[in-house]
């Protein structure tokens, strides 16, 4: 492997643990959305708007690696063009769901709304990244902790 396609498979591989941790950090945000009452701030939208363009990030990393590696006759995934289609395809569709959520958290009118279409379509394409179960169990540990700060806050209101 050369020091380009090595450099472009590294950047690749660190932007895909960029984008699951974006993903995570944006569904704790959304999540918590759903139940309660406030408004969808701008912030919450930057997020979505941030984790929609780790995916488009990774997207043109993997091209350039794969050209890279084409026009220098090695074969992506050793030839075994099946992963490598699901590999593409899946990455498109993860670009088209989070385009989708960008779009719906400008245009829909309720707040409940505009997180439940986050929280669906960014679950979707975090699903279609493969980061499923590593995002339940993060997501999980996210909003432990959420839920331990906010007790921690309230016990310091009351006492005050």
């Amino acid at each position: 492997m050369t020091s380009l396609n090595y450099i472009l498979h590294s950047l690749h591989g660190i932007n895909n643990w960029l984008a699951l941790f974006a993903g995570i950090w944006t569904m704790g945000l959304v999540l918590p959305g759903l139940v309660s009452k406030r408004d969808f701030s701008s912030g919450e939208g930057r997020f979505v708007a941030v984790f929609t363009g780790t995916i488009y990030l990774q997207g043109l990393l993997g091209m350039a690696l794969f050209l890279v590696m084409r026009t220098q006759g090695l074969l992506p995934f050793a030839g075994r063009s099946a992963v490598q289609g699901a590999h593409i395809g899946a990455g498109i569709v993860a670009a088209i769901f989070g385009t989708l959520a960008i779009i719906l958290c400008q245009r829909l009118r309720t707040n409940r709304a505009k997180y439940l279409a986050a929280a669906v379509l960014c679950g979707l394409a975090l699903l279609m990244l493969g980061h499923l179960l590593a995002m339940l169990a993060l997501l999980a540990l996210l909003l432990l902790i959420q839920f331990a700060i906010s007790k921690v806050r309230g016990r310091r209101s009351q006492v005050a």
